[in-house]
């Protein structure tokens, strides 16, 4: 039987077979989650938080909003040069697709997603560019895949 870690961030918990470091804070309402592979950090699962008084006070479109994550605590401007479908809280999320080379090479998955009580979440994953492909896309289902909002 496979051993499941359950993880707690913010209003959500989600669970995945892979243990993870964290999480650490890294700004207001923004934590990160390590996976650690042979002592070597291979790929960041980071969570910025927008509740819906922030996005009052914010002003910003979802768009914008995504692009100030991206920009603030995932450390890249550019566009997305694909898209990936994947199952969230029981929906479909298109998330945005990169790469970037700060500050090392590394892909990125990013999801923008509304929770139920109106507040908006971005869930990146960035991998080092040797990252094995099968452990990446296992990590990236299950922590999506098992995604829950705190009742």
């Amino acid at each position: 039987m496979v051993e499941l870690f359950t993880y707690a961030i913010f209003s959500l918990t989600f669970s995945t077979s892979y243990q993870l470091s964290g999480p650490e804070k890294i700004g207001l309402d923004a934590e990160e989650f390590v996976y650690n592979d042979s002592g070597k950090d291979n790929l960041w699962v980071t969570f910025v938080l927008f509740s819906v008084g922030a996005q009052e006070s914010m002003e910003m479109t979802d768009t914008e909003l995504l692009n100030y994550a991206k920009s603030t605590f995932l450390g890249t401007s550019k566009a997305a040069v694909d898209s990936k479908e994947r199952e969230v809280f029981g929906i479909k999320s298109v998330g945005e697709v990169l790469s970037t080379n700060i500050p090392l090479a590394s892909d990125m998955e990013i999801h923008f997603i509304t929770m139920k009580n109106g507040d908006k979440i971005c869930v990146s994953f960035k991998s080092i560019k040797e990252m094995n492909e099968k452990t990446r896309e296992a990590i990236i289902v299950e922590i999506l895949g098992s995604l829950k909002e705190e009742a």
